[in-house]
């Protein structure tokens, strides 16, 4: 398509892309101020691993955001898995579900015998939690706080461990993942070769979001990432081998190299000097035939790497 002096073109990819969820665990507890504490190995590198976090345990347990302390990033927490993949969400959230699960049996545990607790008999399957309480799903008026039960029983605190293991017991990974289609549009100056990316949308099924700003947040970063790559970046493949032949950074000077980068500019200044030429002239071989030497230990040697690259263009 043309559109002025612009050539117009539109491209689209379908994308899928499988979760690694991993082993976690986490510790959760209840004070008896009625704020809950979380634990975790695990680490936020920018993703919001805090925020998941935070936002997971007050739903599960029925506290407002600011009641829950979120503690991360120290090896000596329970164990918890390296951030990638976008598992650490779906593993950690699963870790903490386990914890508040078992934090609410030990609740119901500890009335289990108090005459005075009107949550007395129940089962976990007859209670929800709202409002920094535990109270009966068909009688929400039956129920009572943390901060009355823990006082009741003189009880500083109340604190269980949770644990997500997907592939516990030998258990195969369940298939889930997510789902994309993206499209772009891209023009391109007939006369100053001028690239332009003009719209991309994206059409995005990724299961239950947690957070949506922090979803769309992901969403835009993959856009940002794949024009800067389809862009400014190239990738050469050899068609026999199909190994990558741009594959090293043999362009940027060595350790060795580096002390020889500055003189070598000023030789260059000063090429009228007949023995500065030659003497450049002589690194400059040297560094040709190591160049070559390099691409024939990676590549058949019936396909050098400069050939390659230009039959690619």
């Amino acid at each position: 398509m043309r559109d002025g002096n612009w050539l117009v073109g539109h491209g689209m990819a379908g994308v899928t892309f499988t979760s690694g969820q991993a082993r976690c665990e986490a510790t959760v507890s209840i004070r008896r101020d009625g704020t809950a504490h979380v634990r975790s190995a695990a680490t936020d590198i920018g993703t919001g691993t805090y925020t998941i976090a935070t936002q997971v345990t007050a739903e599960l347990l029925g506290l407002d955001i600011d009641q829950i302390q979120v503690e991360i990033g120290d090896s000596d927490l329970p164990y918890a898995p390296y951030s990638g993949g976008s598992g650490m969400a779906t593993s950690l959230s699963a870790a903490i579900q386990d914890a508040v699960g078992k934090l609410l049996r030990a609740f119901l545990d500890l009335v289990a015998d108090d005459e005075s607790s009107p949550l007395r008999g129940r089962s976990p399957d007859e209670i929800a939690t709202t409002n920094g309480r535990i109270q009966v799903v068909d009688a929400p008026s039956i129920g009572e706080t943390y901060v009355d039960i823990l006082a009741r029983h003189g009880l500083p605190e109340m604190t269980a461990d949770g644990e997500r293991d997907p592939q516990a017991d030998g258990a195969s990974p369940l298939p889930y993942g997510s789902f994309a289609a993206w499209f772009a549009e891209v023009r391109v100056d007939a006369d100053l070769g001028v690239l332009r990316v003009a719209r991309i949308v994206s059409a995005v099924d990724a299961g239950r979001i947690l957070n949506e700003k922090l979803a769309r947040s992901q969403i835009i970063g993959g856009a940002v990432m794949g024009i800067g790559m389809t862009m400014l970046e190239e990738t050469v493949f050899d068609p026999e081998t199909g190994r990558i032949v741009n594959a090293t950074l043999r362009r940027l000077p060595d350790s060795g190299q580096r002390g020889r980068a500055r003189p070598r500019g000023r030789l260059r200044r000063h090429a009228g000097h007949g023995e500065a030429s030659r003497h450049q002239g002589h690194r400059r071989d040297r560094r040709r035939r190591r160049v070559s030497r390099h691409r024939q230990r990676r590549l058949p040697r019936h396909r050098p790497a400069h050939q390659i690259v230009a039959d690619h263009r």
